[in-house]
């Protein structure tokens, strides 16, 4: 259930449907938190996915602290090797290059 709740997400920002997406990705949180499970993959992927939408939403700007927070968190608690650490990393870099 919250890996299919994180695949509509994506599917969802794919097509801009960025409210939606968010709402998806707060759902998977909720289920990230019954769990226990906050450094787990799946927590930082929906956060992930709501930074994205936030930024579709409103903006680069709105978000670029928040994602280099989140890259920082994520690397520390998956490793800076890990593809989900990774990625939200080089995301994070990308979008700050932009408000530079």
């Amino acid at each position: 259930m919250l890996w299919a709740l994180l695949e509509d997400a994506e599917g969802l920002l794919a097509a801009g449907r960025f409210d939606d997406a968010d709402q998806r990705c707060w759902q998977a949180l909720q289920h990230v938190a019954r769990k226990g499970a906050e450094n787990e993959p799946a927590s930082f992927a929906a956060h992930f996915g709501r930074a994205r939408a936030l930024e579709g939403l409103n903006g680069t700007s709105a978000v670029v602290g928040r994602l280099s927070a989140l890259a920082a968190e994520t690397a520390r608690s998956l490793g800076a090797e890990h593809p989900l650490a990774r990625c939200v990393a080089t995301y994070a870099e990308v979008r700050a290059g932009r408000e530079r």
